[in-house]
């Protein structure tokens, strides 16, 4: 349980509450770890802390006792994990810059991790004063975090990519509440465009149906989904570029509602997903993820519209494209087109039975060219009825 804009320490209850927040981690930066892995700490609270004779871990028996440092409301001290450097305590710039020293310290997990801050040199749930994880769950002072009521029993915040870093929400004890950031900053809390409220799977009879509310949203472009199985790589299997009900609102003080469903899945899998954010910068935001193990074939009941889905979308070098058909016997065409309305190539014509299909397309025209990059249409045409969808190679 975290708090902003709190007198300085003190206990209630046995609980522990701290205006001195662990606010973003940079636990595996791109390329060498050594030198540059980074903690922000971050004071929220409406008064200056005097944060001599805290200790902070990060790994293993590696604690770091803070030197006299008198940190005013609002501003960050970085934490240079396992690297040398010369200690700056000027404020004016609202950051200090702290290094360990390489001796006796050794580098952050890649995967799996945590960072414990305590106000004492000793450590207990009695000290402990913030705490996250990140990559697995129940690690070193994950009780003592619990007990002292400023984080969640066996949670933890998802693993993020190399060179990506995990930054506080500004609420909750939860590592739903740490989201990725791909552009890391020192010094500043990065803007979050979108403000999450929920995010559920669950199946149903055509797939996987992703549900997601905002309860605001700041120059929102539009959403990526992201899918992976156990042991595989995070894909995106569909985008706002691609599906036009991923787009966001922009700006919004309003809450909205989202949802898609994934019909590429199979039963007795266990799927992963995750949700990101685009804004009009560019930057990506990702938020938790959450997992299903289908209990039953979901194309097995009988389609009751007609549905085009592709993925992945963006492809290289193939995507898949799934569909459903109403009735027996009923000619189904299946055509790609580009942006100037011109027919690339027909991949089917012909009479297909009740239930769902699938065909691939591998970049080629109808002369078996590869066609270049870009933007294309999939449109498929059974019976009275039309479907479209916009389809990215990628090359």
């Amino acid at each position: 349980m975290r708090f902003k804009n709190i007198v300085p320490l003190f206990f209630i209850m046995g609980l522990v509450y701290s205006q001195v927040i662990i606010n973003e981690v940079l636990y595996d930066p791109t390329g060498v770890d050594t030198g540059q892995e980074w903690i922000e700490l971050k004071n929220a609270g409406g008064s200056a802390v005097d944060i001599g004779g805290y200790d902070i871990n990060a790994t293993s028996g590696d604690y770091l006792t803070f030197p006299t440092l008198n940190v005013p409301a609002g501003d960050f001290v970085i934490v240079h994990w396992n690297t040398d450097g010369i200690n700056d305590t000027d404020f004016s710039d609202d950051i200090a810059h702290i290094y360990t020293g390489s001796t006796g310290f050794s580098n952050m997990g890649n995967t799996t991790g945590w960072v414990a801050l305590f106000n004492s040199t000793t450590h207990s749930s009695s000290t402990i004063i913030d705490y996250m994880e990140y990559g697995s769950g129940d690690q070193t002072w994950e009780n003592s975090a619990v007990t002292a009521g400023i984080w969640t029993e066996d949670n933890f915040a998802v693993d993020v990519s190399e060179g990506s870093s995990l930054e506080y929400d500004g609420s909750g004890d939860l590592g739903s509440d740490f989201v990725e950031q791909v552009t890391p900053s020192q010094g500043s809390d990065n803007s979050l465009p979108v403000e999450l409220v929920s995010f559920l799977v669950e199946q149903s009879t055509e797939g996987v149906r992703i549900k997601w509310r905002t309860e605001s949203e700041f120059e929102n472009i539009g959403f990526i989904i992201e899918r992976k199985t156990d042991g595989a790589n995070w894909i995106e299997i569909v985008s706002y570029k691609t599906d036009e009900f991923l787009l966001g609102q922009g700006t919004t003080s309003y809450p909205w509602d989202y949802e898609y469903t994934d019909r590429f899945v199979d039963k007795g899998k266990k799927y992963y997903y995750r949700l990101a954010d685009v804004d009009q910068n560019g930057i990506v935001t990702y938020h938790q993820s959450e997992n299903i193990i289908l209990e039953s074939n979901p194309l097995s009941a009988t389609p009751d519209r007609l549905s085009l889905t592709t993925y992945p979308n963006p492809f290289n070098p193939t995507v898949n494209i799934l569909y459903s058909v109403l009735d027996n016997d009923l000619n189904v065409k299946i055509e790609i087109y580009n942006l100037k309305g011109e027919l690339v190539n027909s991949l089917l014509d012909n009479n297909k039975s009740q239930g769902w299909h699938s065909i691939q397309w591998s970049g080629l025209d109808s002369k078996g060219n590869n066609v270049p990059g870009g933007t294309y249409f999939c449109q498929i045409i059974a019976g009275n009825e039309i479907r479209n969808t916009k389809i990215v190679y990628l090359k």
